[in-house]
C-alpha cells in the first residue's frame, strides 16, 4: 500500500513525473493549458495532486501518431505514375494555339499576312 506521502504531489513532485521544470507547470495553469486536476485546500496556495488522477489523465492524453507527410517536390516515381495516369485516363490540358500558329492556319489570310501577321 502507497505511505501517505507518496498519495499526495506537490508542484515538484508533479514537475518531475511531467518532465518540466515547475515554473513551466505553474505557467501552464496560469494560462489555462492542458494540466491534471489538481486539490487546493480553502485559504491555501499549495496546490497537491493525486497520484492515481495524474497517472489518469496522462493515460487520457495518449494521441495516436500520424506517418509524417512529405513535404517539398514528389519524387520522380511519383512524377511519372502520375503522367502515366493523365496519358492513360483522359485528354490532359487543353493546349491552346500560339497567335503565329492562329495565323498559319487562317484560311481567309493571304501568303503576306500569314508570314508578316499584317
Amino acid at each position: 500500500m502507497q505511505d501517505q506521502e507518496e498519495k499526495y504531489w506537490d508542484e515538484t513532485k508533479l514537475a518531475e513525473v511531467l518532465r518540466m521544470s515547475v515554473g513551466t507547470v505553474r505557467n501552464r495553469y496560469s494560462q489555462g493549458l492542458a494540466m491534471p486536476p489538481y486539490i487546493q485546500l480553502p485559504g491555501s496556495r499549495v496546490r497537491l495532486w493525486k497520484g492515481e488522477a495524474v497517472h489518469a489523465w496522462l493515460d487520457s492524453q495518449m494521441v495516436q501518431a500520424e506517418p509524417a507527410k512529405r513535404r517539398g517536390r514528389p519524387p520522380n516515381s511519383a512524377l511519372v505514375k502520375r503522367a502515366a495516369k493523365a496519358v492513360q485516363g483522359g485528354a490532359g490540358p487543353v493546349k491552346r494555339p500560339t497567335p503565329r500558329q492562329r495565323r498559319m492556319n487562317d484560311p481567309s489570310a493571304g501568303p503576306a499576312e500569314r508570314a508578316f501577321g499584317r
